[in-house]
């Protein structure tokens, strides 16, 4: 195109030629990284379900298996009733290995 353009045209068909690149390939870096994301995801679902599997039939639950399956419980405080209050319900979640609290 150099010379069957201005000069000052052919500059900003590059300028913007090169913007587009540039943009296209940041976006190719922040699709990468979601992909990647989206892999460990699957690979954290995987061994849940590899360990609930594990535990599909058993009789009673013991110590090393909610060590194995659970991360941690948050047990909250009822609003407005004090530590001692008795027979008020509580809001728990729990949170599993690989996965996080589940709906």
């Amino acid at each position: 195109m150099n010379g069957k353009l201005p000069d000052h045209i052919f500059s900003m068909f590059i300028a913007d030629y090169d913007a587009e690149r540039a943009g296209l390939r940041s976006s190719i870096s922040d699709i990468e990284k979601a992909l990647e994301k989206v892999r460990d995801a699957k690979s954290d679902i995987d061994r849940f379900a590899a360990l609930i599997k594990k535990y599909t039939s058993f009789e009673e639950l013991d110590r090393f298996m909610l060590n194995e399956l659970i991360d941690r419980i948050t047990i909250y405080e009822t609003p407005r009733m004090g530590r001692n209050r008795i027979g008020k319900e509580k809001t728990i979640t729990i949170y599993y290995k690989f996965v996080g609290a589940i709906q």
